[in-house]
């Protein structure tokens, strides 16, 4: 057997039908698995404090029973300048929610362009 019939079998076999598309379906889906194989559930306690925390989930069960109005005002008394940056991401995600369930397309709209304005032009805070 020659070198020249060598090459021109290997040649034959990727040229078979199917075989590349095959080849790059499958390297495709191993490297997906392989990419999402380490994903975690993030701990809260990392992010948020404790009180946080608490104070969240207290709004979340007010909101739960259907006072969306008292759930929005204590969101609101939660002043941005004494929590984290995660913290008012948190934050500002549960008012989106609730005003997403009211049906507030627009309002919401507007909330997230004031908020990536807000976000933007302020100043850096090391928390």
């Amino acid at each position: 057997m020659t070198a020249v019939s060598l090459t021109a079998k290997i040649k034959l076999f990727l040229n078979k039908k199917g075989f590349m598309r095959k080849f790059i379906l499958y390297s495709f889906l191993y490297l997906l698995v392989q990419a999402c194989s380490g994903i975690q559930l993030i701990n809260q306690a990392d992010f948020y404090s404790e009180e946080f925390l608490k104070k969240i989930e207290s709004i979340q069960l007010i909101y739960k029973d259907g006072d969306k109005k008292l759930a929005l005002t204590k969101l609101r008394n939660i002043l941005d300048e004494k929590i984290s940056s995660s913290e008012k991401a948190k934050k500002y995600n549960l008012v989106g929610v609730i005003h997403y369930a009211g049906g507030e397309q627009l309002r919401i709209f507007n909330w997230r362009h004031n908020l990536l304005i807000r976000i933007l032009f302020s100043p850096i805070k090391s928390s």
